[in-house]
């Protein structure tokens, strides 16, 4: 029983992790994209 908790929220933090550094990755790009071409 301990285990799958354990097993769970490692999964859940995994996922967290994973998509905030999707989220910072996608900010990056599109800072660098729109000061190489500005947009207004």
């Amino acid at each position: 029983m301990e285990l799958g908790k354990l097993i769970s929220s490692n999964v859940v933090n995994g996922l967290l992790l994973l998509s905030s550094f999707l989220i910072l990755r996608n900010l990056i790009i599109f800072e660098v994209v729109s000061s190489k071409f500005p947009l207004i």
